[in-house]
């Protein structure tokens, strides 16, 4: 099982759907999108998910196979409500619960 979370505008979600795809078909797994939780804390630009228009071989992601992605966030300090910052969490990091990349 492979779980991408989708951020950024159109053409950022378009290149992050395409890589995880692309692994999911060479390791044989199955794909689930994030649609929420890299938009939450979008203050500036007030993005939003924005494939819903297109063809894409992915299930949406629910809330329990989105607890690791927000668990990394937390770790990171990703997710600061008072000051509304976001950090760039290290490329690919081994907690507990997996391998985040």
């Amino acid at each position: 099982m492979i779980i991408v979370k989708l951020q950024g505008g159109l053409g950022n979600q378009m290149f992050q759907y395409a890589a995880a795809r692309h692994i999911a078909e060479k390791t044989n797994s199955e794909l689930f999108v994030d649609t929420s939780t890299g938009f939450l804390l979008d203050y500036k630009y007030r993005r939003k998910y924005g494939l819903n228009g297109f063809n894409i071989k992915a299930q949406p992601a629910t809330l329990f196979q989105r607890i690791p992605i927000i668990l990394q966030l937390i770790q990171n300090g990703g997710i600061n409500i008072v000051e509304k910052r976001i950090k760039i969490p290290k490329p690919v990091t081994q907690r507990l619960y997996g391998k985040i990349l």
